[in-house]
Order: C-alpha cells, then sequence, then structure tokens
C-alpha cells in the first residue's frame, strides 16, 4: 500500500509527529462570526422588535378602547343632561301660565309667572336664572337660584339684554327651536361673576294664542354639575381626561388655572401646547393619534345638537365641543426600556449565549481551516522528509508486512520500492535477531509498548549482513486502537567500523602510554636490575675462584648459590612485572580484586618511589567488593596516577614526600579509589584530563587523558581537587560486581 492510501483520519497519520502551524487567524474568525451572527441576530432582533411593537400595540389598542369607552360615557352624560335641560326650557316656553299674562299683562298675571318659574327652579335646584324676556329685549320676570332658594329679583333690577348675542340669536329661532348657547362663565353687568360659575344659556321663544312672537323663556343652567360628572366619569381611567371648545380653550383642563381661557381673556389653550394632536382633532371627528406628549383619544359631541332632538333646528350644527384623554409617554404601553427591561435583559443575555455558541463555531471552523492547511502542508513536508530523508523509514503493519519504504531504505537494502511493498520484515531480518523483532510487534500489539529500539541485523539483497539500529513506533486510530507502525532504519555499519578503528587506536595510545611510563622508569630499572645481577655476578664469581683453589666440600657453594637464586629471583619478578604491564591490555571487562591490583600497581612504581625517597600509604577498606572492570586497564590507570603524583612530589624536601592510596565503597555501590599527595597542588584541575595539556617539558598530555577515556567506559567518573591540606587528589569511581548496570 502506498503512502497516499494510508488514512488520513486525524491524529492517525504518521505525519501527525511533524511541527504545525495552530495559529487561528483573527480577521477570518471575525468574518466567520460576523457572517454567522449578524444575519441571525437581525432576524431575531427583527422578530423580538416585531414581537416588542405588536405587544404594545395590543396593549395600546386595549388602551384606546377604555378610553374611548370612557369617552363615550362621559358623552352620554353630557348628552343626556343637555336634553333634559333642552326639554326643561321647551317646557317653559310652553307653559299655559304664560298665556294671560300674552293676552292682559297685569301684576298678578305676571305673579302667576313668576311662581311657576320660582317652583320649577326649586324643584330642579339646576339653574341659576330663569327669566322672561319681552320683544325688545328687556327682562320683565328674574329669579335668581341659590342653594335651593329662590330670590324674586325686584323691577327697578331688571336689565336690558337687547345687546346680548344670546337675545339675537333665540329670537331669529324658529318657533319649537331650542337655543343652547357656549358654555360660558356667567356675568352680570358686563362682569364676571366671582367665584367663576360656568353657565349654559338655554332660549326658546314664547308666542301668544295668535302666533305672534311676544318674549322668549332664558333659563342659565349651572354647568358645574354636569362639568363635574364628566370628570367623575373620566377619573374611571388612566389618561388626563379634556373637554375642549372647538377653538381649542379649556372647559376641563388637568390644571384648572388652564380653564375657561376664552373668558378671561387667557392664551392657555390646548391647539398652542399641543399643536399636532389639535391637528389631528381638527380634521377628525373622533379618534386617536400618538404624538411625542403622548397618546390623544378623542370624539367630538355636539352640544347644540343633542340627542333625541332631530325635529327641532338649532343656531348651529357645527359648534361642538371636544371630549379627549391624555395618556403620557411615561405610562404608554410601548414606552421603551422601563416596560420591557426584563424582556431585553433577558433577550440580551440569550444574544450573548448565542454569540458565544456561534463564535465557538466560527473557532472551529478556522480551526478546521487551520488544520487542513496543515494537514496539507503536513503532507508535503512528510512526503519531502519521507524521500529525502538519509535514514531508511518504512510503514508497517501490526504484523511487520511492509506498506510503504523510502528511497534511503531502498538504496541500504538493494531492493527496489516495489520489491519491498507487502513484504514481510521477518524475511529481511537475519535469523538470530528475529525472534527479537516478532517479540516487538506482539508487545505493541498487545498494547504492551507504544515504541521500541533496538540493534539487528539486516540481509540485503546480495546477501550482506548489514548492522542497524531500528526505532519502532506505533501509530493509533482516532478511537486510540493500534493501527500500523513507522520503522526507522540506520545502518550502523560505518559507524560499528568507525569504533572499532577507535578502539584499536585507542589500544595503541594506551600500549604507548604503558611503553612511555616504562621510558620514564628505565634508569631506575635499569639500576635496580644491575644490583641482583651483579651481585649473582659475584656470587657466581667467589663459588668459581673456590672451586679452581681446589676446595675439597661441595656444601660451601650452597650459601653463594641460595644468594645468587635469590637475586635472580628479584630481577626476574622485575621483568616479569614490566613484561605484564607492557603486555597489550585486555578489552574484557571482568571481577577484579581491587587490593591484589593496588599492590600489583604498587610493585611496578616501587623502585621509582624508593629511589625519589617517597613514603606511600595504603588505606583499603575491609570487605570491598570485586570491581567489575578490565585488570590490565585499571593498573595502567593507577601506575599513570601513581607516577604522576610520584612526580609532583620533586619539589618537596626529600623527609616530607608522602603518598597515601585509599579505596572505600560508596553508599551507591561504586567504588572509589583516591590518589593523596603533598605535593605543590594544581590551579588547572579541570584541563588535566585534556588531552595534550601537561605541566611537564617533556610530557605529551595523554596519559590523564587516556585514563579519563578508560575511567568513562567503565560508567564511572574521575576528577581532581586540592587536598584539605597541600597538595592534590585524584579520584576516580569503579562500578561493584553486580552494580554495573545501575
Amino acid at each position: 500500500m502506498q503512502l497516499s492510501n494510508v488514512d488520513q483520519t486525524a491524529g492517525t497519520h504518521p505525519r501527525d509527529w511533524l511541527s504545525r502551524d495552530t495559529s487561528i487567524s483573527l480577521p477570518k474568525f471575525l468574518l466567520y462570526f460576523a457572517t454567522f451572527f449578524l444575519p441571525l441576530a437581525i432576524v431575531l432582533s427583527a422578530v423580538a422588535w416585531w414581537a416588542m411593537r405588536l405587544d404594545a400595540q395590543i396593549r395600546l389598542d386595549r388602551v384606546e378602547v377604555q378610553e374611548k369607552a370612557r369617552i363615550e360615557a362621559a358623552q352620554k352624560i353630557l348628552g343626556r343632561g343637555l336634553r333634559e335641560i333642552s326639554t326643561d326650557i321647551g317646557v317653559l316656553a310652553e307653559n299655559p301660565a304664560l298665556r294671560p299674562f300674552l293676552s292682559s299683562p297685569s301684576e298678578r298675571t305676571r305673579g302667576q309667572i313668576i311662581e311657576h318659574f320660582r317652583v320649577f327652579g326649586e324643584q330642579k335646584g339646576i339653574y341659576d336664572q330663569v327669566r322672561y324676556l319681552n320683544a325688545s329685549g328687556r327682562e320683565l320676570v328674574r329669579i335668581n337660584y341659590a342653594e335651593g332658594d329662590s330670590q324674586i329679583v325686584p323691577g327697578a333690577q331688571l336689565q336690558d339684554k337687547s345687546n346680548r348675542y344670546y337675545f339675537r340669536e333665540i329670537w331669529n329661532l324658529d318657533r319649537g327651536d331650542i337655543y343652547v348657547s357656549p358654555m360660558d362663565l356667567n356675568v352680570e353687568h358686563g362682569v364676571i361673576e366671582r367665584p367663576a360659575k360656568p353657565v349654559i344659556r338655554l332660549g326658546a321663544l314664547v308666542y301668544d294664542t295668535g302666533g305672534i312672537k311676544r318674549g322668549m323663556v332664558v333659563a342659565n343652567y349651572l354647568a358645574a354639575n354636569l362639568l363635574d360628572q364628566f370628570r367623575d366619569v373620566m377619573a374611571v381611567g388612566s389618561g388626563e381626561p379634556m373637554l375642549l371648545e372647538m377653538d381649542g380653550h379649556w372647559l376641563v383642563a388637568p390644571d384648572r388655572e388652564d380653564e375657561w381661557g376664552a373668558a378671561l381673556g387667557t392664551q392657555k389653550r390646548f391647539d398652542l401646547r399641543f399643536p399636532r394632536a389639535w391637528s389631528a382633532m381638527r380634521r377628525l371627528s373622533e379618534g386617536s393619534v400618538a404624538t411625542d406628549k403622548g397618546l390623544f383619544v378623542f370624539s367630538r359631541i355636539y352640544p347644540l345638537r343633542p340627542a333625541g332632538a332631530a325635529s327641532a333646528r338649532y343656531r348651529a350644527d357645527h359648534d361642538y365641543w371636544i371630549i379627549v384623554s391624555r395618556l403620557a409617554s411615561g405610562s404608554l404601553p410601548n414606552s421603551g426600556a422601563v416596560r420591557y427591561s426584563s424582556a431585553m435583559f433577558a433577550y440580551a443575555v440569550f444574544l450573548f449565549v448565542l454569540a458565544i455558541i456561534l463564535a465557538y463555531a466560527a473557532y472551529i471552523k478556522v480551526s478546521r481551516e487551520v488544520w487542513q492547511r496543515n494537514l496539507q502542508a503536513s503532507e508535503s513536508r512528510f512526503r519531502a522528509v519521507f524521500k529525502e530523508a538519509s535514514l531508511g523509514i518504512c510503514l508497517t503493519d501490526l504484523n511487520g508486512l511492509i506498506l510503504d519504504a523510502n528511497p534511503a531504505l531502498t538504496s541500504m537494502l538493494g531492493f527496489e520500492q516495489a520489491e519491498l511493498i507487502r513484504v514481510s520484515q521477518t524475511q529481511l531480518i537475519h535469523s538470530d535477531d528475529l525472534s527479537r523483532l516478532e517479540g516487538f510487534y506482539r508487545e505493541l500489539r498487545g498494547g504492551n509498548s507504544e515504541s521500541c529500539t533496538a540493534d539487528v541485523r539486516y540481509l540485503t539483497k546480495a546477501g550482506q549482513i548489514i548492522n542497524a539500529e531500528i526505532n519502532l513506533a506505533l501509530v493509533h486510530t482516532a478511537s486510540g486502537q493500534p493501527q500500523f507502525t513507522v520503522m526507522l532504519i540506520e545502518d550502523m555499519t560505518p559507524r560499528k567500523e568507525l569504533q572499532e578503528r577507535e578502539r584499536v587506536i585507542q589500544d595503541q595510545l594506551v600500549h604507548m602510554n604503558r611503553v612511555g611510563a616504562i621510558g620514564e622508569m628505565g634508569s631506575t630499572l635499569a639500576h635496580e636490575l644491575n644490583n641482583p645481577l651483579g651481585a649473582i655476578a659475584n656470587y657466581m664469581a667467589g663459588s668459581l675462584n673456590w672451586i679452581r683453589s681446589g676446595g675439597k666440600d661441595p656444601t660451601e657453594l650452597i650459601t653463594p648459590l641460595e644468594k645468587s637464586l635469590n637475586q635472580a629471583k628479584k630481577a626476574g619478578d622485575i621483568i616479569r612485572r614490566v613484561r605484564g604491564f607492557l603486555k597489550a591490555p585486555e578489552d574484557e571487562v571482568g571481577e577484579a580484586d581491587l587490593k591484589e591490583t593496588v599492590s600489583e600497581s604498587l610493585g611496578l612504581v616501587e623502585i621509582q618511589s624508593q629511589r625519589q625517597a617517597v613514603k606511600i600509604v595504603t588505606i583499603l577498606a575491609e570487605g570491598l567488593p570485586p570491581v567489575s572492570v578490565s585488570v590490565a586497564q585499571l593498573e595502567q590507570v593507577l601506575v599513570n596516577v601513581l607516577l604522576n603524583a610520584i612526580q609532583a612530589l620533586a619539589e618537596v624536601p626529600v623527609d616530607q614526600r608522602r603518598l597515601e592510596v585509599s579505596a572505600e565503597q560508596l553508599e551507591t555501590g561504586e567504588v572509589r579509589v583516591s590518589v593523596d599527595d603533598n605535593g605543590p597542588g594544581g590551579d588547572d584541575l579541570e584541563q588535566i584530563f585534556e588531552p595534550f595539556y601537561s605541566t611537564k617539558s617533556e610530557g605529551l598530555g595523554l596519559g590523564l587523558a587516556l585514563c579519563c577515556t578508560i575511567v568513562e567506559s567503565w560508567g564511572g567518573r574521575i576528577w581532581a581537587e586540592n587536598s584539605k591540606g597541600r597538595g592534590l587528589v585524584v579520584c576516580f569511581t569503579m562500578p561493584a560486581t553486580g552494580n554495573r548496570n545501575r
């Protein structure tokens, strides 16, 4: 299966280990958020606004209906009152008590009229005056009423009303017509009566038996009673009740100071204070109008055209009053955020939650685009890495079947790519490593491991063996199930050959170092060998002289021969030690007895120490375990460190030269060896283990560097530090047997 056929589900593609760009584009996020949120917010806001407007309109319509019902009730009250007083004036004008006075005027017949008017007014209790005027406009009878009592005005106080507007208008009526004046304040002797007394004047013509117009009956109706009834009816609702004249003056106003502007000559008028509402009231006989000042519900009433008297003719059909109920803007159902504050808050919370949800949706969309972009970029990067990598890379199933292989692997094994596809790894691995690789795949399939690293041997197409290091990693599906593996294969053959060459060179350097150490001890060794050899020569010469002199007892030769043998053994020990030290070291790590190795190493430097008069003290802890090192390498390290210490003591007085060798086991299980001298010490302690660094003019600077390499190959470490008193301490650690892998 080719790479292009591998499932690219998120989280399962083998390229997921590559780096990716996870940055989110803020402009694109805002664009998607605006695309998601704004249309929906606009539609929802429009619906919410429409719902609130509809609810407000329903509430407004309900209030308007209620106010119209109040106005209708007020119309009925005013209409009923006007009908009653119109009937009253008609009865007075047609009363038979007037006929005798008209036919034969006298005090007696005039008294009959007075009595009739008095009884009428006292019984009704709603009139301020009742008068009879003759054809010239002169009052002939006038009765005033106050608090249920009647007062007959004397003849001297009767007035001429011929110049009053109502006299002229009544006189021009036809028989049967009733005159109803505009509501006005009562005027006496040309002055408005105080306290102000609103009245409606009603009049009807009086005819004699011959049908001749002889005079008129005029009554002043106390309109305060009718206005009080109007206020009582209108007080039931929530609007401000008003009653207007047709020219815009108030008859009833929310503020009593605004009433009767026409009579008092003030400019307190409805049309000036509410011009927009007044404009609608002038055009329509009834209805409602909403302005910035509130809602105005209104209807006209024609006081000069009372209901139920359609057969009569009136002064002017176009005269009317206007009943108004005003609801201020703040009290309207659609007065704004106050009424709908809870709903608006809930809607704002809803929009906020919606914005969060849609922002998350926009984030997911942008993230998905980023992921898709990364997927494409990662695909390109992975293909480039897969193709150009110097390491061999292959994808395998969970049984080791190769799904894809890169050019580096095909070149490494000598196969074409098509030859490797669908081939099992077991066919390419050396038979000795096969069981280990199969064990790795079992662990991966069983979930016991996610990855593994091992050194195995591959077989090329030509049959050659390649040493390789493999790194095997498991790839999961989105649900966490194992899907396939990625294997990185590095050809270790060149590296191992290089390591082998380095090891040979290092062994040669170690051997050269040993030879150099023996060279440093050459003169001393020659002197030490010369002593036993000279002694042997002397003993042998003496023995020969004894034989030549004719000595008879052979037992006399035993002593000189034994001494010669001892000197020969001594010389042989020196040579043996030198030959053993010069012998190429064995790399094989074994169990070394530290006490024995230290003793052997001290024997090698014993001649040098004696010649330099250095006193060597050995302090080895009891129960030291065997150490897991090469014995030859350990001797090399000890001899190098000891010789450096002995040479450093050359500047110390002879009687003070001292060298201490100690060993102990640490809590970590390692064994530490310390070589402590009382020489001059050192300053460049970090450099003494570097190659070619030496404080001796004839030194190469390789001794301690090789010691460092050897100790680190054991898994230990070596360092130097100044002694607490005087001198230098060189320490190194070694793993005890059983702790090497710790």
